[in-house]
């Protein structure tokens, strides 16, 4: 695919305080599967936007990863206390396990494509048939939408 027409995919920074500095921050890992594996062009997202800033540059994107980190999506899964950010009001949750945890979003609104999971397949992108998939899958998505927004008058 040409560089001009790589899909771009807005990640959602993880808010972390490390020595009493606040950082924003998405592991190398997630980055490397997006822009090996998916082959797309990854965009950090700074958490400390307001509900509104966030809505207004989603459209900028192709789509849209959730690292599930201790401050977005479920902190309670890493033993945080709460999200910083009410996320009912972007999300939709449309799949929880037994125990109540959310497994899998939707993003309310949406013009492009969203992926949120509550495992590691980033860690093993490259090695794991499954794991590269998920994200050879997402950037095909991506590519899609560009194409789509390409064709559009």
């Amino acid at each position: 695919m040409a560089e001009g027409s790589r899909a771009i995919v807005g990640v959602l920074c993880d808010c972390q305080t490390v020595d009493g500095v606040d950082y924003d921050v998405v592991r190398a890992r997630y980055l490397e599967a997006l822009h090996l594996t998916a082959g797309v062009v990854p965009v950090l997202i700074p958490g400390g936007l307001t509900d509104k800033e966030l809505r207004g540059c989603l459209s900028a994107f192709n789509g849209l990863l959730l690292t599930g980190a201790a401050s977005n999506v479920s902190p309670s899964r890493y033993g945080g206390p709460k999200a910083l950010r009410d996320w009912r009001m972007v999300l939709l949750s449309i799949a929880r396990s037994v125990d109540g945890v959310i497994e899998a979003v939707s993003v309310k609104e949406a013009t492009t494509f969203a992926a949120a999971v509550q495992w590691h397949p980033e860690w093993f992108h490259a090695e794991d048939l499954l794991s590269g998939e998920i994200f050879r899958a997402f950037g095909e998505a991506c590519h899609l939408h560009v194409k789509g927004k390409m064709l559009q008058p």
